[in-house]
């Protein structure tokens, strides 16, 4: 079912409660007797002043309308400050990788066995090296003996 026939569903089972209220209502009143004049009374009572709430409800409601509308239309105050435009900030684009790239404050790397393992080798490489530039000796004559 779309909206619209829910709509119209309830609509119509309002209107049925309504005549048949209605049809009550007449027959009971119609009966003539004390009871019957009394909650006819009661409710068409009941019904005048529901319509003559629902009359004032819509008049105050009116009323607060047009006096919303006339302060709207108020001339501004001269105390107003004169509008200013405001610049629209800069935003960066920044990726996770620029993160990663500069050290956080209270955040500690972390590095894998393999990248460790690695970063030792080549210092022993470097080492190595150095030691052979410092004594003269080849780095590859003391691994082939």
């Amino acid at each position: 079912m779309n909206a619209l026939a829910k709509h119209l569903m309830h609509d119509a089972i309002g209107v049925c409660t309504g005549i048949a209220g209605l049809a009550l209502l007449v027959a009971i009143v119609a009966a003539g007797d004390a009871i019957g004049l009394g909650v006819g009374a009661m409710i068409g009572g009941s019904c005048a002043f529901g319509v003559l709430a629902c009359g004032l409800k819509e008049a105050v409601a009116r009323r607060g309308d047009r006096r919303s509308a006339e302060a709207r239309e108020a001339p501004l105050s001269s105390h107003a400050p004169a509008p200013a435009i405001v610049p629209m900030p800069y935003f960066v684009d920044a990726m996770a990788s620029d993160f990663d790239a500069a050290r956080q404050a209270g955040f500690a790397p972390v590095t894998s066995l393999t990248e460790a393992q690695v970063l030792r080798q080549r210092a022993m490489r470097d080492r190595e090296k150095r030691r052979a530039r410092l004594t003269g000796v080849s780095p590859t004559a003391d691994a082939a003996s």
